[in-house]
């Protein structure tokens, strides 16, 4: 019973922590091997002693347990398996947030057109036509401008024939005055 609620809380760890595999899951995962480790060992002694039989001295974390009152290493056995509980929790409770978020990140960019892409030669073919529209647009803009700035030298013609028409009108009205 022992071994296998050992081999199913690594299990659980390993697999919790290998489900986002990472450096930062490092510290966390050696952490969390020391404390399952030292939860084993405890548990151990915690068996031995309930039968009555002493551990055997041979490592050095076992002497150590077997030192502690049994008081002591009940509690600590206790504060052992909460902080698994709740590590796992939480554990649990980010990666499910974190795949939420991958969920929706992934909703975000298939929305764009990029997701109709099959193959290298659509981009290409995509991007040679904004290319070509663009190309279009501009030509259109310089065409337009060429002829705004000739329209704007007709205007100056024009003003400057309406000022030279107005100035000889006054003229003639002067002579006629």
């Amino acid at each position: 019973m022992f071994d296998r609620k050992k081999k199913e809380e690594k299990k659980n760890v390993s697999g919790l922590l290998e489900s986002r595999s990472g450096e930062e899951n490092v510290v966390p995962e050696n952490r969390r091997a020391a404390l399952a480790e030292e939860l084993a060992v405890l548990r151990q002694v915690d068996e031995f002693a309930s039968k009555g039989v002493s551990p055997p001295r041979r490592k050095n974390g076992l002497s150590r347990a077997c030192s502690l009152p049994p008081n002591a290493r009940i509690s600590r056995i206790s504060l052992l398996e909460n902080m698994f509980s709740i590590s796992s929790n939480s554990l649990l409770s980010m990666t499910s947030q974190l795949s939420e978020a991958e969920e929706r990140e992934r909703g975000f960019a298939n929305r764009g057109r990029w997701n109709h892409l099959r193959s290298m030669g659509d981009p290409k073919n995509l991007l040679q036509y904004m290319f070509n529209a663009l190309s279009d647009s501009r030509c259109q803009s310089w065409e337009k401008d060429l002829e705004i700035k000739e329209m704007e030298e007709q205007l100056k013609e024009l003003v400057g024939l309406l000022r030279e028409i107005e100035f000889r009108r006054k003229e003639v009205e002067k002579e006629l005055t």
